[in-house]
């Protein structure tokens, strides 16, 4: 199994801070529901994005070092957590996550594969 990490949260718990270094580890919710969230200039929080079971919270980390967004449980839940490390070698090889290689040119394979919709099942199964 890729991911030998599956924690409960509750309500509240910020699985990823607004600007803060990533943690090098995928955050992908197995139950309950989160929010993507921006913290605005005025103080008030924005939030572009909900995840349910099954959705990858900070697709990002992958990429980027720091994300000007932040992740926080909106229920109590599970969230299974993925090294990035483990995540960069899944996606690498698509037999292993069991999606097409049909990519737009230019576009970063682990990208497209990460966007398909089994991705995240099949990271949890490989």
């Amino acid at each position: 199994r890729a991911c030998g990490d599956i924690r409960t949260v509750s309500a509240g718990t910020d699985l990823l801070r607004q600007d803060a270094p990533t943690s090098g580890l995928l955050h992908i919710l197995l139950d309950g529901w989160a929010a993507r969230y921006k913290i605005m200039e005025e103080g008030s929080r924005f939030i572009p994005a909900l995840a349910v079971p099954g959705d990858i919270c900070d697709l990002d980390a992958l990429r980027f070092d720091q994300l000007d967004y932040g992740v926080t449980m909106l229920s109590a839940g599970k969230v299974a957590v993925l090294p990035r490390q483990r995540a960069d070698a899944l996606f690498v090889n698509r037999r292993r996550t069991g999606t097409p290689d049909r990519r737009l040119k230019g576009t970063p394979s682990w990208h497209w594969r990460a966007s398909m919709l089994g991705a995240p099942f099949a990271l949890l199964a490989a």
